[in-house]
């Protein structure tokens, strides 16, 4: 007869006892000393490593985070970690024309001028308004 011995994935005792199952059917455990409870045999990603970089490539691909739910059934918030992680430290390239570009111009326009950095591109507006 084999024994296998359980042990505490948190703090490593083996003081467990059993509490349930989880809903793909495995084994729950409750830690007496810890208070904690885990699984046996715990997966790390719930995703496969290929399909959340399919998933990831049809977002690059300009899919919006509804049309996944609905394409894949993975839920929006995951979607948004996974992309939180992929990218930690990367900003997105900057766009000519994009917003930010927008307003350092406007800033440049507008030397001299009383206007709140958030209304420069209505104050760029409204100065061309007022001149003419």
């Amino acid at each position: 007869m084999v024994t296998i011995t359980v042990c505490c994935s948190h703090c490593g005792s083996e003081n467990l006892k059993r509490n349930g199952h989880s809903p793909n059917g495995k084994q729950k455990y409750y830690c007496k000393d810890c208070k904690k409870q885990s699984r046996e045999n715990p997966t790390p990603y719930a995703y496969p490593k290929e399909r959340r970089e399919e998933i990831l490539r049809s977002y690059e691909e300009r899919s919006s985070l509804r049309g996944l739910t609905r394409t894949f059934g993975v839920a929006r918030n995951t979607v948004s970690v996974w992309l939180k992680k992929k990218q930690p430290n990367e900003t997105p390239p900057r766009v000519p024309g994009s917003s930010a570009l927008l307003m350092k111009n406007t800033a440049s326009l507008l030397k001299g001028q009383n206007f709140h950095p958030l209304f420069m591109p209505l104050g760029r507006l409204h100065a061309t308004l007022t001149a003419s």
